[in-house]
């Protein structure tokens, strides 16, 4: 479901601090934009080089195994990014599940 909140995306300005306040101020944490992406697909896609940033997120509860428009997933991201030695592995680690290709 799309919930329109500039607040929301605050992942598109990403710190550590800065999410942990986010979830700490219990702002839904399965933020949904208008292509499905969620918190989570957003930190893949925009820092998933840096391994902080997604398992923070992670942490936080976002749906790991949740599927965008185009029935990708996070784990899809990530692997198309070449994320495959920290990030991919993490994913799996908290139980990140079908990783057929999408689209």
């Amino acid at each position: 479901m799309y919930r329109p909140n500039a607040e929301r995306v605050s992942l598109r300005t990403y710190s550590p601090t800065r999410v942990d306040a986010q979830y700490r101020k219990s702002i839904d944490s399965n933020y949904v934009d208008q292509e499905g992406r969620t918190s989570l697909h957003l930190a893949v896609l925009q820092h998933g080089d840096d391994e902080e940033a997604v398992k923070h997120v992670i942490r936080a509860g976002v749906n790991i195994n949740a599927s965008d428009k185009h029935g990708c997933r996070c784990v899809h991201y990530a692997a198309e990014k070449g994320l495959t030695r920290y990030t991919v592995p993490h994913m799996l680690a908290y139980g990140c599940g079908d990783t057929r290709s999408c689209r």
